[in-house]
């Protein structure tokens, strides 16, 4: 049995980047180039890229906030 989570959190790229303030081709290049970036919880059939993909936002948020927190950090050294 896989992870469970409240399918009412479950997001898709646009959602995410709506929340995120972005556009969504940058969700996928986060999701290339930030090995921190949370997997999806679930992906259509597809290989790599191609389907649909549902990421959990509380995991998303806490990336983000995280994200947000080192760069302010880096910033300021």
């Amino acid at each position: 049995m896989g992870r469970k989570v409240d399918v009412d959190l479950l997001v898709s790229a646009v959602q995410m980047a709506e929340r995120l303030g972005c556009a969504r081709p940058t969700i996928y290049y986060w999701m290339r180039t930030d090995e921190a970036f949370p997997p999806p919880v679930w992906t259509s059939a597809g290989l790599g890229m191609t389907g649909v993909h549902l990421w959990y936002w509380p995991d998303v948020a806490a990336w983000h906030a995280k994200r947000i927190k080192s760069a302010a950090a880096a910033k300021r050294d």
